[in-house]
């Protein structure tokens, strides 16, 4: 069960000094935004079956195969009201739409999501000194396919307020009277689901050849993968409603290549490197603001998705360091490990859009798309010059996440030692460096992840904020601060660990 917040609020003011530059203490205007006048709650339900077998064919190859059923029912209102509404047999027209009464789900359950899985292992080769091995894998996956209902805030809202609000006196400002909106569909945020809407689901499919010689293992594997019916959102005029439709697709290739070796009994070495692509139509499931277009905009196009990484290079080192055998040196160096891990990437996509239509603008021939310097964050930046406003005011010639950002690379270091206490019974001592070389890597420019809205002048298309800060929106819990995120300053922390 899910149960939504109650409260949200807005504090609205551009200074605390009034105009003659003395201090008020008050605040002009603070918003109350309350959701669930009663509580509303949500209902999940999900049920799957899966059957499996495993046939060896012969000495070294081995078939695995099964099939799964999925039965993930809509979400329905356990308690309090949502504005979600059916019915709708075509997006434009919401004739038709009614309200979801309490407890019934938001779109039929579909009950044929058959998911096939198919896996093959063949041991090729098994020499005393070489081994090769060949995997196969494939199947179908469904998604659960709510796309966010059930956290969306669909509801009844009531506004309020209060006026000239004086610092540290919650009731000594001027209240504004209460308005409450009800299920109607006229409230922003009403959302629904197309008739003969189904799961998403994604065909997924994988090839890998292992070889090993002595100590060491090369592999190198291909993974593919096609997302079919995925979640889309029929944004409506003015973004009053949302449609929930299954017309977003996408497509991932990708070489997967890894060395694993271990050089000596006290020095291990895991390197992998992956060359891939991931292209789609929409790469996200729930309606944010930024596809809220006109009916003379699509914000559909193929394109490199949003997380598309192309190259990544990730690695460890685990390395025990020599001990001396006695004495002083002994007792204080003994049983020492160090770890290394580190990661390089190319830089993620940047969709650039325009201010009001947030449609796209047409490309300026003759000028480059990117200036380099040290006078830019990174050494890079976007050429304002090379953008400009379409005629037609809305969408012009540059295509969806053309621009890429700024690469990124760094590398943590740890140090950690046992202390043997007794037989079952150990301390451990840790000192963690992140970023020990203090890399600075920078977020892509943009006022939100991914998006960057087109505004020539000074200081466009230049890095405004770390790769730490710029990987998730503010004030948002359960993100990563960004002492401990990748991308962030050189950190170092010591830690006692007691194992038994």
């Amino acid at each position: 069960m899910t149960t939504l917040n109650r409260l949200s609020s807005l504090f609205s003011f551009s200074s605390l000094y009034g105009p003659s530059g003395a201090y008020t203490g008050t605040i002009p205007g603070v918003g109350l935004v309350f959701y669930n006048i009663p509580n509303t709650a949500f209902v999940v339900k999900a049920f799957s079956a899966y059957v499996q077998d495993t046939w060896k064919a012969r000495r070294g190859l081995t078939l695995t195969y099964g099939l799964r059923w999925e039965v993930d029912p809509a979400p329905r209102v356990s308690a309090g009201q949502a504005a979600i509404f059916g019915g709708i047999t075509n997006p434009a027209d919401l004739s038709t739409a009614y309200f979801v009464p309490s407890g019934k789900p938001f779109y039929a359950t579909s009950w044929s999501n058959l998911a096939p899985r198919l896996g093959i292992g063949w041991q090729i080769h098994d020499g005393p000194a070489r081994k090769t091995v060949l995997r196969i894998g494939a199947g179908r996956f469904f998604d659960l396919g709510q796309g966010g209902f059930e956290s969306g805030a669909y509801n009844a809202l009531t506004f309020g307020g209060y006026y000239n609000q004086p610092l540290g006196s919650p009731t000594g400002g001027s209240p504004a009277v209460p308005i409450t909106e009800r299920l109607s569909l006229a409230v922003v945020g009403v959302a629904g689901a197309a008739h003969g809407y189904n799961l998403p689901y994604t065909w997924q499919w994988n090839a890998t050849i292992e070889q090993s010689i002595g100590q060491q293992t090369f592999s190198v594997g291909y993974v593919g993968a096609l997302g079919r019916r995925l979640i889309g959102w029929t944004i409506g005029p003015g973004g009053l409603y949302a449609v929930m439709n299954n017309d977003a697709s996408s497509s991932y290739n990708a070489m997967q290549l890894q060395f694993n070796r271990r050089l000596n009994s006290r020095l291990h070495m895991v390197v992998s490197y992956t060359w891939s692509h991931s292209i789609d139509n929409l790469s996200q499931d729930t309606p944010y603001l930024n596809l809220v277009h006109s009916a003379l905009l699509d914000p559909r196009r193929w394109g490199s998705s949003d997380f598309d990484v192309r190259h990544s290079l990730n690695g460890s080192i685990i390395a025990s360091l020599p001990s001396p055998r006695g004495g002083i040196a002994g007792m204080f160096f003994r049983n020492w490990t160090a770890n290394s891990i580190f990661f390089a990437r190319s830089a993620l996509p940047t969709d650039l859009v325009l201010q009001y239509s947030l449609g796209r603008p047409d490309v300026v021939p003759s000028q480059p798309l990117y200036l380099y310097g040290s006078g830019f964050p990174g050494g890079k930046s976007f050429n304002g010059a090379a953008f400009s406003i379409p005629s037609n005011g809305f969408d012009g010639n540059l295509g969806r996440n053309v621009l890429r950002g700024l690469g990124a690379w760094q590398i943590d270091f740890s140090l950690h030692r046992e202390f043997r206490v007794s037989e079952g019974l150990s301390l451990q001592l840790r000192a963690e460096a992140f970023n020990i070389f203090n890399h600075p890597n920078f977020a892509n420019p943009g006022e939100v992840p991914g998006r960057l809205t087109f505004a020539p002048g000074p200081g466009f298309g230049s890095a405004t904020q770390t790769l730490a800060n710029g990987l998730g929106p503010a004030n948002v819990l359960g993100q990563l601060s960004s002492l401990f995120q990748i991308g962030g300053p050189r950190t170092m922390q010591f830690a006692l660990r007691l194992r038994f």
